[in-house]
């Protein structure tokens, strides 16, 4: 038996954290794996291989594989809990413009409540443009006149586009800068503009689920290869 293929073994691990669903990829063989619900997991790898853990509501953890893990293969992970501050914000005691749909937007109104605190149905938060749509469709006469001005045609425009905006973020931030810089090779300044190219595919949003995301990195490596060969014939 060879020394190199002595050192690729199956690492058993553990993962203590308040989330299920945590990401485990193989940075250095580009596959990874998911935890189980008892946060167990099984990766194969190599001697200095790098992994690395990353859940929406925890820190990003890396773990370097050493001859400890190689003579040892089983690792207990606890991961950091995200603590995200609250950007402060100011509103001005006026700024009324005289347009009825922006400065209804702009009236102040009772903090959101989600219905199921009461047993409800959960109910979902209406966007600005959300509210610009419903606002511009008020009375059957104000309905008829922005249809056939095309107004009510935009807004819909608008709320699909804002949806789809709101989508590619909170994907985006399911992963870490050092996943697209090591993984994908994307350059911090480029992530943004790499996962709307990502979005535009029809298959985005069929993968952005928690049950999908090894399907959902096996995507946005294809797109990589995609985006960066667009960008070199540019």
């Amino acid at each position: 038996m060879s020394f190199l293929f002595a050192q690729r073994m199956e690492l058993n691990g553990k993962i203590s954290a308040d989330s299920i669903a945590v990401h485990i990829y193989n940075i250095s063989q580009n596959k990874g794996t998911i935890n189980n619900n008892k946060g167990e997991f099984k990766i194969r790898l190599n001697l200095n291989d790098t992994l690395f853990f990353s859940s929406i509501q925890h820190v990003d953890y890396k773990l370097i594989i050493t001859q400890k893990e190689i003579e040892n293969p089983y690792v207990e992970i606890e991961l950091e809990t995200k603590v995200e501050a609250l950007n402060e914000v100011f509103i001005s005691s006026s700024g009324l413009s005289g347009d009825l749909n922006n400065d209804l937007l702009k009236i102040p109104t009772d903090p959101y409540i989600d219905g199921s605190i009461f047993g409800g149905t959960p109910v979902k938060p209406v966007t600005r443009t959300e509210a610009r749509l419903r606002n511009q469709s008020i009375g059957a006469v104000t309905k008829i006149v922005n249809t056939l001005n095309g107004k009510i045609k935009r807004a819909k425009r608008d709320v699909a586009l804002e949806n789809k905006d709101i989508l590619i973020r909170k994907v985006t931030s399911r992963f870490s800068k050092e996943f697209f810089n090591k993984a994908l090779q994307i350059s911090e300044g480029y992530i943004q503009d790499f996962m709307n190219y990502c979005g535009c595919d029809k298959r985005f949003e069929s993968l952005t689920t928690p049950e999908t995301t090894l399907n959902l990195v096996e995507f946005l490596k294809e797109k990589s290869m995609e985006y960066k060969k667009l960008k070199q014939t540019k």
